[in-house]
């Protein structure tokens, strides 16, 4: 099924929402002057070498070291404090620990990935056809390109000679990037990946995905590099037209039902993620067995658990407590279930099996913060503002509340916090929802409460 993404460009900042059919499968965050810097290039140098943790901490000319495991280094380089090399960062930093890096360069295409440390030409799995790859070869032989090189399934819809100017184009980036390392002495940055919206694009969507935006700054960035991008200019907003905004609310939620009747509970810690699945008011029929019946909400549950992980972005060590089942071969198709599941998680997700006390472990590659500490985040990192996902459901009330009432000028009553927000962003937010906007701050409310009213009549939204 082709994907949709959608790009709501908003005061707080961007979301780009991934859709399989209606299902919101991947919510990407970046509050206003926080973006991703995966893909950025460096110039490193080494300050720290650490055996026992077997990695390195590179000084990037920033105010925290990143750190690079030995894993991500080629094995010709001798490693020792003082060396400088170019690196990548491959995560960004989360959770208060610094973004990871690695020696290992990719810079990535639409169409193709180089790899400047690389000797090998590969294939995605979609492009069998022998003629296409020994043509492929052909081309890539006469334009004298080499290095590391993979051609991704994308390529299959559109003309080598694309896919092969796309990666002179890489090199030529490369080259650039190496030239400005050399006459560089100090660390600092020498290549920026692509903005969020156009990596979204590539690797969440793929080359037919729909790409959908309200905004015209990201609909002309992304024009530049794919063509079916559409602008939205209806009057309703695009997450509630697509029905995102309840199921960014669940995902959110603790506890979550089931189709049969039963719960499902997902809770972060220090630790671990704990899940607890719950047969509650399960529907039974005369012909089920307690055996079918755990089951089958087993099942279900793992269905939603799998989803929620990769909607949520929660990683490490998850311990799902599953009804109890005694039937060995019930165990055994659960877990044929799970790892089937886990096979369209972009993270890789490793499901190693029941405990002796009956508890399901899996683990879930982390690649950077989980969606409530992106969504709980301050909205302007200017000073103490709300949070991004109280400051976006503001902005989204206030577009609603203008679309219902006809009012061109809005009154808000909020609390401090909102206040202030309000006073830091008042041009950005007119600008953006084309509204005169007053607000009178109210002492006793909580941090994220607020009412919308017209000048004229005293009917509010809360």
């Amino acid at each position: 099924m082709t994907a949709t993404v959608l790009f709501d460009d908003n005061v707080p900042g961007l979301r780009a929402a991934v859709l399989d059919g209606e299902t919101l499968t991947d919510l990407f965050v970046f509050p206003h002057g926080k973006s991703s810097e995966t893909g950025n290039v460096y110039l490193g140098r080494i300050a720290t070498v650490s055996k026992e943790l077997e990695a390195a901490f590179v000084d990037l000319g920033e105010t925290t070291p990143a750190f690079l495991k030995w894993r991500d280094i080629p094995s010709d380089i001798h490693l020792h404090e003082g060396l400088k090399l170019i690196v990548q960062v491959i995560k960004d930093a989360h959770d208060n620990k610094p973004k990871q890096i690695s020696a290992y360069i990719r810079l990535e295409g639409q169409f193709s990935v180089f790899a400047p440390n690389g000797t090998t030409l590969s294939f995605a799995k979609q492009l069998k056809d022998p003629a296409f790859r020994d043509a492929f070869i052909l081309q890539a032989e006469e334009a004298g390109v080499s290095g590391g090189i993979t051609v991704r399934s994308a390529a299959r819809n559109h003309p080598i000679d694309t896919t092969i100017s796309e990666i002179v184009h890489l090199q030529e980036i490369w080259q650039a990037t190496n030239k400005a390392a050399r006459q560089e002495a100090s660390p600092r940055l020498l290549f920026s990946g692509e903005p969020p919206e156009c990596q979204i694009a590539r690797t969440a969507g793929g080359s037919d995905a729909r790409l959908i935006t309200n905004s015209t700054r990201i609909y002309k960035s992304l024009k530049q590099t794919f063509r079916e991008v559409t602008l939205w200019s209806r009057a309703d907003l695009l997450f509630d037209h697509f029905n995102i905004e309840s199921q960014i609310d669940d995902a959110c939620e603790v506890r979550l039902p089931l189709p049969s009747g039963g719960s499902v509970t997902i809770e972060k810690t220090e630790a671990l993620i704990a899940i607890d699945v719950n047969s509650g008011g399960t529907a039974t029929s005369a012909r089920q067995t307690a055996h079918t019946l755990a089951l089958q909400t087993n099942k279900e549950a793992a269905a939603l658990i799998t989803a929620q992980l990769r909607l949520r972005n929660l990683a490490g060590i998850i311990i799902i407590d599953f009804i109890q089942m005694n039937n060995k071969q019930a165990i055994k198709t659960l877990t044929q279930d799970l790892k089937q599941l886990c096979q369209t998680d972009p993270s890789p997700v490793r499901v190693i099996g029941m405990t002796e006390l009956g508890l399901m472990q899996l683990t879930r590659q982390r690649k950077n913060a989980d969606l409530q500490t992106l969504l709980s985040s301050p909205a302007d990192q200017r000073q103490s503002t709300p949070s991004f996902f109280t400051a976006t459901n503001l902005i989204n009330d206030l577009m609603r509340f203008w679309h219902n009432e006809k009012s061109a000028s809005l009154t808000i009553l909020c609390s401090p916090q909102i206040a202030s927000y309000l006073a830091l962003t008042k041009k950005e937010i007119e600008a953006h929802t084309a509204l005169s906007v007053k607000w009178t701050d109210d002492p006793n409310s909580k941090d994220d409460a607020y009412i919308i009213q017209t000048t004229a009549r005293d009917e509010t939204i809360q």
